[in-house]
């Protein structure tokens, strides 16, 4: 076979998973004294339920940068790059330099500054009215306070200087990716590396933003040449330190754990005078640390509930959140259908690599939360559905323009504030850390919600289990 970087063993997701927690578990007794893991056959269909519990013991301990540490070495340690007939650690795979590849370059266009414009509710927002739509969101306890503050910010300066990135370096990995803000940070005038299985759009190579867009010549796919997307970044980081971007993705066959464990890799191979910051994007299915307005917001939502969302408890159709009500309240937002795989690159890839980061300050990390986003990943019938319903439980969702545009300006937040800020502070979580409700049965009401709403969604639903 050709060279690719796989999980040594082949493991499965959830069984790597189950063994990276037992061995945190076991590395860290006293903080997880009293947490009961279950047997990895166990494990392997509940994941959902254990992998809040075990990060709410590590969220109330002195020792959680310590776990995070344990998590995050086991995992890039189970990376190895194979061939027919040998293995290699990944880390050690990137520390022979690959050749730096020539660079091309789009012509810039003449200089405008980027003036956001975000996509929702059948209009596009712009300005001061983006302000209008910001405080009508955090009404609704859709995105936290620090969220709603940076994109306010931005909103304000951009009603007459606009955004300007002129001067500013940023490499994006997975510059295609449907969550990529790539293009944006092209209107404001980056330049900006575009490292992708796939090449940019012909319109772009020829000239089509105030940033100048750089590319290597030939696509490259992280997972079976990541040498040459190091040497990519060596090479656009000759002229000067950069922000990195964090977007790849692709579902499936443990593509979203071994391309964000790629990412991290890579990360780490660069020299620390070559990066001034790492941005990701967390999904708010992952178990994150809420904060008390996040309760009050939750309360909120059920003293003023429809009758019929009151019937649904009842009936144990809508079922409490399990980890709200605790010294350090978290999302009980897990979904089983998202894969273990996926929760893998989240949890582990993302939380536990930043935090990681963030405690060796070599460079600034921006993790923030974005928001349920109707892109091709979520093409299933049941997702589908669910995006019907999940109105009518206090969740919405957005489409890939506003949360790439979302995503740029937190992140940029995060990049330029005076203080570094606090991992996770800036969520844009549509509602789904604040419903009272767990995320899985509320999907299943969605889904059903959707399916009356839209029946045709049901001849998907069929065929996908044909």
């Amino acid at each position: 076979m050709t060279k690719r970087v796989i999980i040594s063993g082949g493991q499965s997701a959830s069984s790597m998973m189950h063994e990276l927690v037992g061995s945190a578990v076991d590395a860290h007794p006293a903080a997880f004294k009293g947490f009961q893991l279950p047997n990895a056959k166990a494990f392997r269909s509940s994941y959902q339920n254990h992998l809040p519990v075990f990060e709410q013991y590590r969220l109330s301990t002195d020792e959680r940068i310590q776990i995070a540490g344990t998590l995050i070495s086991g995992l890039q340690g189970k990376l190895v790059v194979a061939d027919e007939s040998s293995e290699v650690s990944l880390s050690d795979h990137l520390a022979v330099p690959a050749v730096k590849p020539v660079l091309s370059m789009a012509k810039a266009t003449p200089f405008s500054p980027w003036t956001p414009s975000v996509p929702y509710g059948g209009r596009h927002w712009q300005g001061s009215d983006v302000e209008v739509l910001i405080d009508d969101l955090l009404a609704r306890h859709w995105l936290s306070g620090e969220a709603a503050h940076s994109l306010r910010a931005v909103a304000s300066s951009s009603i007459g200087a606009g955004v300007d990135l002129r001067g500013h370096r940023i490499a994006v990995i997975g510059a295609s990716a449907e969550m990529a803000p790539t293009a944006y940070w092209l209107k404001a005038g980056a330049d900006v590396l575009w490292v992708d299985k796939v090449a940019p759009p012909l319109d772009w190579q020829t000239g089509h933003f105030p940033g100048r867009l750089y590319w290597p010549t030939q696509p490259i796919d992280l997972l079976t040449e990541p040498e040459s997307a190091l040497a990519a970044l060596m090479a656009f980081a000759d002229s000067g330190p950069m922000h990195l971007g964090l977007y790849a993705y692709a579902p499936g066959a443990m593509r979203e754990v071994l391309l964000t464990g790629v990412m991290n890799a890579i990360v780490d191979a660069l020299p620390a005078e070559a990066v001034q910051t790492v941005s990701m994007l967390l999904s708010p299915t992952t178990p994150t640390a809420l904060e008390s307005d996040d309760q009050v917001a939750s309360q909120d939502w059920w003293s003023k509930r429809p009758a019929w969302v009151g019937g649904l408890r009842a009936l144990g159709q809508l079922r409490p959140p399990r980890y709200l009500n605790h010294a350090c309240p978290l999302s009980d937002s897990v979904v089983a259908i998202q894969g273990a795989s996926y929760q893998a690159a989240q949890y582990l890839g993302k939380t536990m690599m930043a935090e990681v980061w963030q405690s060796k300050a070599r460079f600034r990390v921006s993790l923030v939360t974005a928001p349920i986003t109707q892109t091709r990943s979520l093409e299933h019938p049941i997702f589908a559905a669910a995006f019907q319903g999940a109105k009518a439980l206090g969740v919405e969702t957005f489409a890939p323009s506003f949360s790439q545009q979302a995503g740029a300006i937190m992140a940029m937040t995060d990049w330029f504030s005076d203080v570094p800020t606090k991992l996770l502070a800036q969520r844009l979580h549509g509602g789904i850390h604040t419903m009272p409700y767990r995320l899985e049965s509320a999907l299943i009401m969605a889904a059903v919600i959707g399916f009356s709403r839209r029946p045709q969604l049901l001849a998907g639903l069929l065929g996908s289990k044909s």
